[in-house]
């Protein structure tokens, strides 16, 4: 069963860089419907691609993301804020979106007008820089995304690295506005009941903006100065709450239509799960490390010690296999000697065998010449008398 897969293409919906994979792609078609109902997919264009390689109509389910129904067929109200200087503005970038329009210089520009920016990263090597830290405000390296210490994001302590969903969204309750590239980024900021705005920069973020109408801007077409206040301002989340409730029908159709049961239909709606998520005790989302004592020293240097550990281990297998190598090279090496050396004395002996032969001929030679030389004393008075009487007679004639 495959639940709400996307394919991956350019906001344009261009899939010619997908043509590689056609002959996988009607192979997982095959494949998949011949044990499910139907396949669910994040949107538009995913239906319309897989529609094009084989795919029946009745086989395609167009459902978005699960999670936009954390709360089954309800929606948190968005709550009506303001975005002044002094609000508190949560953004969200994607590193593979810098290619598609000014994203660093967006971030900028809020960095600079809005002193109460954060932004929540989403990588897991956003989490290692924020653990372990690194040396870029010493070597004065410097990128404009945020990816090193020395990035003002970063020196200032605004980022944050969420460590459960749970956590994430209950932290974006506090925000007056979110926006940026990463689609859970926002939806997590819109579950807390934070409107956001998507910067959709590829297919996947589109297709799913436009079927939940979750307010969004190409982020191609937006300028480097891009004020969030313009994107709060012009956001309309009524579309997305008013058809909430049959997207949901739509969704838990398809789980019908597959044999599957779940908490909404034949559960409690989820709330001895909530129960028991509320009751953990979640870890809030990181912050950069200052190099002070914040409670995971102890963390670090274990970690420490177990990654010295395993690259002391990676390297003894790695020097165990090279010396294996060697010696299996060796023994190559010196079964490669002993034939070379056959090889010089089948040489060293056909050599000989040339110098006898060169010998026997030059022998032979010899005796053939002593044989002309005899053959011609013999012959030499009667071959004498032959051609002067030839020579004779040529004359007469």
């Amino acid at each position: 069963m495959v639940f709400g897969v996307g394919a991956q293409a350019t906001d344009d919906y261009a899939t010619e860089t997908l043509k590689p994979m056609e002959a996988s792609v009607k192979r997982f078609l095959r494949a998949v419907l011949d044990r499910s109902a139907s396949i669910g997919v994040r949107g538009e264009l995913t239906a319309r691609y897989l529609k094009d390689h084989g795919a029946p109509d009745s086989g395609i389910d167009i459902m978005g993301c699960p999670s936009m129904f954390l709360y089954g067929d309800t929606f948190p109200t968005i709550r009506a804020t303001e975005v002044t200087a002094a609000s508190r503005l949560a953004i969200n970038l994607s590193p593979d979106a810098i290619p598609v329009g000014p994203l660093t210089d967006i971030a900028r520009h809020a960095h600079a007008h809005y002193p109460n920016l954060t932004y929540y990263a989403q990588n897991t090597e956003d989490a290692e820089l924020l653990l372990w830290g690194d040396t870029t405000p010493e070597s004065g390296f410097e990128d404009p995304f945020p990816l090193q210490l020395s990035h003002a994001l970063l020196r200032e302590n605004k980022v944050r690295m969420p460590l459960d969903p749970a956590t994430w969204i209950d932290e974006l309750r506090d925000y007056d506005f979110a926006y940026g590239t990463r689609i859970h980024g926002n939806i997590a900021a819109l579950l807390a009941g934070t409107p956001a705005v998507v910067l959709t920069h590829d297919s996947r973020t589109l297709e799913l903006c436009r079927y939940f109408d979750i307010p969004h801007r190409p982020l191609s077409t937006l300028p480097a100065d891009t004020d969030p206040r313009d994107l709060h301002e012009a956001a309309d989340f009524s579309a997305m709450l008013k058809g909430h409730a049959e997207r949901f029908e739509r969704i838990t159709a398809f789980l019908t239509r597959n044999g599957l049961e779940n908490a909404y239909q034949h559960g409690d709606g989820g709330a001895a799960y909530e129960a028991r998520v509320a009751s953990l005790d979640l870890p809030a989302s990181m912050e950069v490390w200052d190099g002070t004592e914040d409670g995971h020293l102890r963390y670090r240097i274990s970690r420490l010690r177990e990654r010295i550990t395993l690259s002391e281990d990676k390297l003894n297998r790695k020097l165990t296999g090279a010396a294996k190598k060697n010696d299996e090279l060796r023994a190559k090496l010196t079964a490669a000697e002993k034939r070379a050396a056959r090889t010089a004395d089948q040489l060293d002996a056909t050599v000989k065998q040339l110098e006898a032969t060169r010998t026997q001929l030059a022998a032979l030679e010899r005796r053939v010449s002593g044989m002309e030389k005899r053959v011609l004393v013999r012959l030499g008075p009667a071959l004498r008398r032959r051609t002067h009487r030839l020579s004779g007679s040529g004359g007469r004639g």
